[in-house]
């Protein structure tokens, strides 16, 4: 009884997660020079504050069966401009494209990939490397175009999952050229206006008269525009998933992601652990490594990215199944009780902590009960983000399941760096870790299943919520963990 009491009153507050598709760039909403839920479609919005600063173009749709086999004319996903002066993004056999032409004419067309404004077009065009979208699928679509100043375009692709898709481009050829808004009309999924980076051209795919008359079919989502080239967000920099891999003994887990670009280390956990699969109580998790004692390739985060790197901005992610609620085990550390970054599971309570000094004031620890929400046999979804770009105070939050259950709360002292030297462990290792200089840790023999590590940013709740859920595709089980995990959060605010 005392259960379905608390099912009806949390589920009120349950059922508006995930109402509106997560935002993939930093900043959010408030600050967007278009917003197509209250600006509606063909807007003509007010000359941008500074071309210099440059645009980021952000859209969530769910494409048709017929939007991905139009391959003969694009469709239009959002536009500023027109096609002398213009920016858009489109979709045109089911791929994603990115236009620009500054200081052209109706006449110029484009080709892929042309990185060039002096190629002779007066304009740059590329194709999202994220391949084939799929009809049905929900799909979240970014811009980041700074072609004056960094001279530099990222193209992203997010779906229902865990990881960013993001392309990046060097930009040349720019010149004198400074206008990518034109006549500063903006349409979103339709072509009713002037098509920015469209044609003239009745053969070419973005003939401009041609878009106007294929509009969208599919369910039409959120369109924004910012005057800045903003940071993606959701991308992993490192990950470690154990899909894929085959049952058996695993002495090294190699990255499943790397986007580092780093020469300095291969990024493999070599020590041991024993991979294998079966169904969980999270339907996308079936498979994960046991026992895991894993050391990073002898270093550090901050020995292997650089000093810069662990005095950023960090978001950690892990998947995983504590096996039993008794002893004391170091699930991840880097560094040590200097600065250094790390997850304790001490009996069923999951710790999360970060620190740029051995004193209480430059240190973060955030905790909460995984047994007042679930089992040791189950998966936990457990998130920790450290916010110290600022130099000062360290700002931290521990996610579970989707949810906040610990901050964010701030430092009172300076936290500037969340690392030092002290070599990375992963379910065993270095246990020179913040806090202590000789944790005194048993044997982790439960299970993991997948470790992110997202570089200079904080994902933001509704990404973390949405990673989660990612995890759990029947709607009935999501809804279910998530009543009882707000009615805990209930009971630990009152």
């Amino acid at each position: 009884m005392r259960r379905l009491i608390l099912i009806a009153f949390v589920l009120p507050c349950v059922l508006v997660v995930g109402a509106q598709a997560s935002i993939i760039v930093d900043p959010g909403a408030a600050s967007s020079i278009y917003d197509s839920l209250t600006d509606g479609n063909g807007a003509t919005i007010a000359d941008p504050a500074s071309a210099a600063s440059g645009l980021t173009m952000h859209v969530t749709f769910t494409p048709s069966a017929a939007d991905i086999a139009s391959a003969g004319t694009a469709i239009n996903l959002l536009e500023i401009g027109g096609t002398s002066n213009g920016t858009g993004l489109y979709l045109l056999g089911g791929e994603l494209h990115f236009l620009s032409k500054m200081n052209g004419s109706p006449g110029n067309t484009p080709s892929f990939d042309d990185l060039a404004f002096n190629s002779g077009n007066n304009m740059v065009s590329v194709k999202s490397t994220f391949g084939l979208l799929t009809a049905g699928t929900t799909y979240t679509v970014a811009a980041a175009y700074d072609p004056m100043t960094a001279k530099t375009l990222k193209l992203a692709i997010r779906k229902s999952g865990i990881n960013t898709h993001v392309d990046s481009y060097v930009l040349t050829g720019v010149g004198t050229k400074t206008n990518w808004s034109g006549d500063d009309t903006v349409t979103n999924l339709n072509g009713d206006s002037s098509i920015g980076g469209g044609n003239s051209n009745s053969s070419n795919a973005f003939y401009d008269i041609s878009i106007r008359d294929n509009d969208f079919a599919g369910s039409q989502g959120q369109g924004l525009l910012w005057n800045t080239s903003a940071r993606i967000l959701g991308q992993v920099a490192l990950g470690w998933s154990a899909e894929g891999i085959a049952d058996g003994s695993l002495p090294t887990w190699d990255t499943s992601i790397d986007v580092t670009g780093s020469a300095k280390s291969p990024f493999s956990w070599n020590g041991g652990g024993v991979k294998a699969s079966g169904a969980t109580n999270l339907a996308g998790v079936n498979d994960w490594v046991n026992s895991p004692a894993y050391t990073f390739s002898d270093k550090s985060w901050q020995d292997s990215l650089g000093d810069a790197e662990t005095k950023q901005d960090a978001t950690w992610e892990i998947v995983l199944r504590p096996g039993d609620f008794t002893g004391n085990h170091m699930i991840f550390n880097t560094g040590g009780n200097g600065d250094g970054t790390a997850f304790l599971l001490e009996g069923s309570v999951v710790s999360f902590r970060f620190q740029d000094n051995s004193t209480d004031p430059q240190r973060n620890f955030r905790t909460f009960d995984l047994a007042t929400i679930g089992e040791a046999t189950d998966f936990f979804h457990i998130v920790g983000t450290a916010d110290v770009a600022g130099q000062s105070e360290g700002i931290g939050e521990l996610f579970v399941n989707g949810v906040s259950v610990d901050g964010p709360v701030t430092s009172t002292g300076t936290i500037a760096d969340w690392d030092g030297a002290d070599t990375a462990g992963l379910g065993g290792g270095n246990f020179n870790i913040p806090g202590t200089t000789g944790y005194s840790a048993d044997t982790f023999t439960g299970d993991i299943a997948l470790f992110n590590y997202y570089s200079d940013q904080i994902l933001t709740p509704e990404l973390i919520m949405e990673n989660y859920t990612a995890l759990v595709p029947e709607p009935a089980s999501a809804i279910m963990l998530l009543m009882g995990l707000g009615a805990v959060i209930r009971r630990r605010k009152k």
